[in-house]
């Protein structure tokens, strides 16, 4: 859903965020660090969800009971 509040999972619901998606799985391919930055609510979340969300990929998330 495109107005939903919360991030994006799914590459389909993301608007013109191509290039920036692509740029975070070469990153992470070619294993050097890359840092997500600007202002709030801009979707950096649903970009980086978007990137990993490959099978290639193993992804760990914290889990938000753990947090202090």
């Amino acid at each position: 859903m495109l107005f939903d509040v919360r991030p994006k999972e799914d590459r389909k619901d993301l608007y013109d965020r191509d290039k920036e998606v692509d740029e975070i799985k070469e990153s992470i391919d070619r294993k050097v660090w890359i840092a997500v930055y600007g202002m709030r609510r801009v979707g950096k979340t649903s970009v980086v969800n978007v990137a990993v969300n490959d099978s290639r990929y193993i992804v760990i998330k914290p889990n938000e009971d753990l947090r202090s």
